[in-house]
């Protein structure tokens, strides 16, 4: 296992993704003065947000993997349709905590004269839930 987000697991060996990008923001706002060099005031605690990035190609050599490529963006969809926050888990068991699902999009290139596509890549972006 790679990272799991709420009930979806993600593996090395199926829908795997290539990025994984954390940023911590800690709420810092500049504030300028007359006269003077700007300052900056401690407005707001800290923040996390988490991009997954990943590739699928649809003709690859294991019906499994293309299967659980093709629907992880319907499956992730689901999930943030549901406006819960989901419990993200790395592969070697650190909780990362709650986070929302903010977007999901994808990319489809590569099409064949019948309208298959060839590669779908997509991009996961999550915002950690405080309550």
């Amino acid at each position: 296992m790679l990272i799991s987000i709420g009930p979806y697991t993600f593996e090395i060996n199926r829908a795997a993704f290539e990025n994984m990008t954390k940023n911590t923001s800690y709420g810092w706002q500049k504030v300028q003065r007359i006269g003077s060099n700007p300052t900056f005031q401690a407005a707001e605690k800290w923040s996390e947000e988490i991009e997954l990035k990943g590739l699928v190609f649809t003709k690859h050599a294991s019906s499994l993997f293309l299967l659980d490529g093709l629907l992880l963006i319907d499956l992730l969809n689901t999930l943030a349709k549901r406006m819960r926050p989901q419990i993200v888990i790395t592969g070697y068991g650190q909780i990362l905590g709650r986070f929302v699902i903010l977007s999901v999009s994808e990319d489809r290139n590569t099409f064949l004269p019948t309208g298959e596509f060839l590669k779908q890549s997509y991009t996961v972006k999550l915002a950690r839930y405080y309550n």
